[in-house]
């Protein structure tokens, strides 16, 4: 149970560590991969991230609650796919036998 535990909490950090902000590493991927004007619009966000991630993450969900509306977003961007992520690598592994067991013979 540990070990689904750990892996639990390793795709989960996984996913949201590739979060399209700059201060984490999706971000910085995203700046690779965006054309030119669009990815240096993006990391000039950089210096803001931490402020916009603790805002989305926290203060929406919270202001979300008192109107009533669900916001979420962690439970909406990062629980999903992480979900997904995590039925493969940990069904994956029981779902297929490791080999042909080997029964002695039996002698008469």
């Amino acid at each position: 149970m540990n070990l689904i535990n750990a892996i639990n909490v390793n795709v989960i950090l996984a996913v949201f560590n590739l979060i399209p902000i700059p201060p984490l590493d999706g971000g910085r991927v995203a700046v690779g991969v965006l054309p030119r004007p669009l990815s240096t619009s993006l990391a000039r966000l950089e210096p803001y991230g931490m402020m916009i991630l603790v805002s989305v993450l926290f203060f929406l969900p919270m202001l979300g609650q008192s109107m009533g509306i669900d916001t979420n977003v962690f439970g909406q961007i990062v629980t999903g796919p992480a979900s997904v992520t995590k039925m493969g690598a940990v069904r994956a592994p029981w779902k297929y036998s490791p080999g042909p067991v080997l029964r002695p013979i039996p002698s008469n």
